[in-house]
């Protein structure tokens, strides 16, 4: 691949981003860290602003915040900020302009030949629709869209055989997600329909064993027994808690694979699906 790649997760409470370049893939840096805020601020009659440059506005006037893109988009393809409706294709647009002129620096050309974006398990067109056109107002070339929990499968199990199945579990900051893929020669099939549920109330404990309950139930619907699953792959809040690993192997009978930065994780693990496990970061 000539140049460079860039591949976005936008979740509900945070953007990570990963780059791969000559063969070695990074997560990208931003001012506070790993991950930048999915906040934008959205001036009247001016292009949405995100990242670094939006914080000073956010600040003086959060009357013209989006605070969680994500979860706006869930509910249609417009958000109302100030009594104005607002593209929320020019809203993911600031953010994939934002996290561009990060991941760029010091790269050539500014703009990545390729371009990689995440989605949920089960969207409609609309929502793709809306990432597509972000894509292109924010001049950047048409995206590989991969699904988050694939994603997440590829950064944790891309060791697993053709033939073998993976369950994922995904606690957002709203939802738990939940999938069962079959790994094929050249990536992940789900091998059923995923599990979707409204996370419960901030009880770590219980977040975890509601999204145990639902991989199982999950597994379940697609036909099949925990006992034929290679690996169980989690990542998002649940693998930052304690005990995650031991109540879901109560459950599941199977140790998990926890991410080790859950908030990095999709985004490390969707290059690798788009480019190959060659472009699996060193040491992740």
């Amino acid at each position: 691949m000539d140049g460079w790649a860039l591949a976005v997760d936008i979740g509900e409470t945070s953007v990570a981003a990963a780059v791969s370049e000559q063969g070695r893939t990074a997560v990208v840096a931003f001012p506070d860290g790993p991950t930048m805020s999915p906040a934008v601020f959205c001036p009247p009659g001016q292009a949405p602003i995100a990242g670094p440059l939006a914080a000073p506005q956010l600040a003086a006037a959060p009357e013209r915040a989006v605070l969680a893109p994500k979860r706006a988009l869930a509910r249609g393809d417009t958000v109302t900020v100030a009594g104005e409706a607002v593209a929320l294709a020019e809203v993911y647009a600031a953010l994939l302009s934002a996290v561009t002129a990060q991941a760029a620096r010091d790269r050539v050309p500014a703009v990545p030949p390729r371009l990689v974006l995440t989605f949920p398990a089960a969207p409609g067109s609309r929502e793709l629709d809306v990432l597509l056109a972000a894509a292109r107002s924010a001049g950047l070339p048409a995206p590989d869209l991969v699904p988050e929990l694939v994603a997440a499968a590829w950064c944790l199990a891309a060791d697993s055989a053709p033939g073998q199945l993976v369950a994922v579990l995904d606690t957002g900051g709203s939802r738990i997600d939940t999938a069962v893929l079959r790994r094929t020669a050249d990536g992940f099939k789900f091998a059923g329909q995923p599990g979707t549920l409204a996370r419960p109330a901030d009880d770590p404990e219980e977040i975890v064993r509601r999204g145990a309950d639902e991989l199982l139930a999950t597994t379940a619907r697609a036909g099949l027994a925990p006992d034929q699953l290679a690996a169980v792959c989690v990542t998002g809040q649940a693998s930052r808690i304690a005990n995650a690993a031991v109540l879901i192997t109560q459950t599941l009978g199977i140790f998990p694979r926890m991410a080790p930065d859950p908030r990095t994780a999709v985004a490390l693990g969707a290059l690798t699906g788009v480019l190959g496990p060659a472009a699996r970061a060193r040491g992740a």
